[in-house]
C-alpha cells in the first residue's frame, strides 16, 4: 500500500486547520497542522512534507512569508501554496518571487483548492523524477568517460561529481596522456552548463599577445 502524501498546514486559526485536515484527509493526503511559523519550520526540517498550505499573517517572530522563504532555503523545489485573507497586490508578488507556487484568498472553493494541491503534487513529483533521471545520466557520464575501478580513479570520479554543481574556476593538472581533457569534460557533462557547448582551446598554439582575446 502506498504511502498518503504528508501536506502541512501552517496557520494560526485553529478552525482553518481543522477545516483543512478533514478536507486533505477526504481527498487522500495526510496532514500535518501547525499553528505557528518557527514550529513548522522545525518540523518541516523533521518530515519534510510533499507540500504546504502556508497563511501569510501569523504570530510570533516569523510570518508567513519568511517562512516560506525558509522553507525553499531547506528543499527548494517544494511546492508552498499561499492562502491568505488578504490579497494585496504585493504580497501575491512578494510571495511569488520567494517561490510560491499559487496564492488563494480566504474564503476559496473547495475545488480551487483541490486542484492546486494535485497539480503542485504533480510538480513535485515531476521534479523528482527529473533529478532521478539526472543523477542517472551523471553515473552513466562518470562511468563511460572514466575507467578504472581503482582507488585513484574513484577519488578522481568523487571530486568530479563534488565539483560539477559549483560555479568555480577548476584548473586540472597533469603530464600529456593522463586524462586531464576526459575530466574536463566529465566536469561539463555534470555541470549546469551541460547544455552548452565545450569549447576547447590549445593555448600553446597561439600567440601571447592573442590567448587573453582568444
Amino acid at each position: 500500500m502506498s504511502q498518503k502524501p504528508q501536506v502541512m498546514v501552517v496557520d494560526d486559526d485553529l478552525a482553518m486547520c481543522g477545516f483543512l485536515r478533514a478536507f486533505l484527509g477526504s481527498r487522500g493526503y495526510s496532514a500535518l497542522t501547525m499553528t505557528n511559523a518557527e514550529d513548522a519550520l522545525r518540523r518541516f526540517h523533521q518530515e519534510r512534507p510533499a507540500a504546504v498550505l502556508l497563511d501569510v499573517v501569523m504570530p510570533g517572530s516569523m510570518d508567513g512569508l519568511a517562512a516560506l522563504a525558509a522553507f525553499k532555503k531547506i528543499d527548494r523545489d517544494v511546492p508552498v501554496i499561499v492562502i491568505s485573507g488578504q490579497g494585496r497586490t504585493n504580497t501575491v508578488v512578494q510571495a511569488m518571487k520567494l517561490g510560491a507556487n499559487d496564492f488563494v484568498c480566504k474564503p476559496f472553493q473547495d475545488e480551487e483548492l483541490e486542484i492546486l494541491v494535485g497539480n503542485a503534487l504533480k510538480q513535485r513529483q515531476l521534479s523528482q523524477e527529473v533529478a532521478t533521471l539526472r543523477d542517472q545520466l551523471k553515473e552513466h557520464s562518470k562511468y563511460t568517460m572514466l575507467f578504472g575501478n581503482s582507488e585513484r580513479m574513484a577519488e578522481v570520479r568523487d571530486l568530479i561529481h563534488r565539483v560539477s554543481d559549483t560555479d568555480v574556476t577548476v584548473l586540472i593538472r597533469g603530464e600529456s596522456g593522463t586524462g586531464k581533457e576526459l575530466v574536463a569534460r566529465g566536469l561539463h557533462e555534470q555541470s549546469l552548463r551541460k547544455d552548452k557547448a565545450f569549447v576547447k582551446v590549445n593555448c600553446a598554439a597561439l600567440p601571447t599577445e592573442l590567448l587573453e582575446s582568444e
